[in-house]
């Protein structure tokens, strides 16, 4: 970490600023045995489907309306006034969190266990560490998930919206981005390394690094580099928020994400607006 952390405020900045506040911040870390390495994916996978309701509250709050509405149906029960509007600040009781979460929640947590021997390390945004399985501590592990934490809160807000509203490629873009970056750092670092030292390789394959290259080619570098590390990203329809993006600081160039999914896209009711994300995280890493 002391021998990335100045490449990647070398090429994540320019003119001496960083493109976003977390580059080269400070970053905790935890190696732990492999044996242990599936209760800490575990662990991570429990705070993040305890952290569901937010992000529906959030980014999908008609789909939790929705669920609600089916909720007071089967109670015979007319709907609660102080839900006519539902979004982020909104408190949920007991009851009505146990009637809408608790399947997305263990199928989030089944699906991390099912994986964790898939995972060598990860980063997680609710405790701002990193945590590596010994076996798989290398240059290249390292410098992926040092970049994980230097995303900004706004390209995770982005990335979640985008997933729930049905877009697809959301994780390729997501990861596909994190390696672009960790390879021009990687690369710079192995530049300096004995001849026989070995690249780290690559996590993912070329389906994700090709839909960072093209997410970077339409929007140029400076821009899409804005948005990962600045989280420079808004919207100007609540309906569409998916084809009315801003992205940029200096420059703002308006982009549509192009990877559409075939599921339908529920629409939105102007009773339940989601608040924009310019300048203001469920991806599992």
């Amino acid at each position: 970490m002391t021998q990335l952390q100045p490449i990647f405020l070398k090429n994540f900045s320019k003119n001496r600023i960083t493109y976003g506040p977390n580059v080269g911040k400070k970053v905790n870390f935890r190696v732990v045995a492999d044996k242990d390495f599936k209760t800490e994916v575990e662990n991570e996978a429990k705070r993040l489907a305890a952290g569901l309701v937010g992000l529906y509250l959030k980014f999908a709050p008609d789909r939790v309306r929705d669920k609600l509405v089916a909720y007071y149906r089967v109670l015979k029960q007319p709907f609660p006034n102080r839900l006519s509007t539902i979004n982020e600040n909104t408190q949920l009781t007991r009851d009505e969190v146990a009637a809408v979460f608790p399947l997305m929640q263990a199928l989030t947590i089944e699906k991390a266990k099912a994986d964790s021997d898939k995972v060598g390390a990860f980063y997680s945004p609710s405790t701002n560490e990193m945590v590596f399985r010994v076996s798989n501590i290398d240059a290249g592990s390292v410098a992926h998930e040092m970049t994980h934490a230097y995303a900004n809160q706004g390209w995770l807000d982005f990335i979640n919206l985008m997933r729930l509203r049905g877009m697809s490629e959301t994780v390729q873009l997501d990861e596909g981005m994190t390696q672009l970056m960790e390879r021009v750092v990687v690369l710079e670092w192995h530049s300096k390394q004995p001849s026989t030292t070995l690249i780290p390789t690559a996590a993912y394959g070329s389906t994700f690094s090709d839909k960072a290259n093209e997410f970077v080619k339409q929007l140029g570098k400076d821009v899409a580099f804005e948005a990962y590390f600045g989280g420079w990203i808004n919207f100007t329809s609540n309906d569409k928020p998916e084809d009315t993006l801003e992205i940029g600081n200096t420059t703002k160039k308006k982009w549509k994400w192009p990877w559409r999914s075939t599921t339908t896209v529920l629409p939105r009711r102007s009773t339940t607006p989601i608040r924009p994300m310019q300048y203001f995280r469920w991806v599992f890493r």
